[in-house]
């Protein structure tokens, strides 16, 4: 529960009025991990990013809030990369940031 997803979690719930004593957070893993445990109803609720999220819906969760809305901006993905990797492959790099852009874009 130290990761920034909880720190989100933790800032929309008191943001939505929702007092911390009143919910049970429990460490459960990452964004596949969250999925299956909502999915396998051992959890009410959870915090998903794309397309996690539109797989809950589609199956039938009901999204209860967009954290866009009450946070802002956050950036829950990120990518690495080692500089010697970067500085032979700067274009493919690039097209990679480029797509996954325009794929986050279409998600939303």
């Amino acid at each position: 529960l130290t990761t920034g997803f909880a720190f989100v979690l933790r800032d929309a719930l008191v943001k939505s009025g929702v007092k911390l004593d009143e919910v049970k957070l429990v460490a459960v893993g990452g964004g596949a991990q969250r999925l299956t445990a909502l999915r396998e109803q051992k959890q009410t609720a959870t915090l998903l990013n794309s397309p996690l999220d539109l797989i809950a819906e589609n199956a039938g969760s009901v999204r209860l809030a967009e954290m866009r809305g009450l946070i802002g901006p956050y950036q829950g993905i990120s990518g690495m990369a080692r500089r010697a990797w970067l500085a032979e492959n700067r274009e493919t790099a690039k097209a990679f940031v480029r797509a996954f852009h325009a794929s986050v874009a279409w998600l939303t």
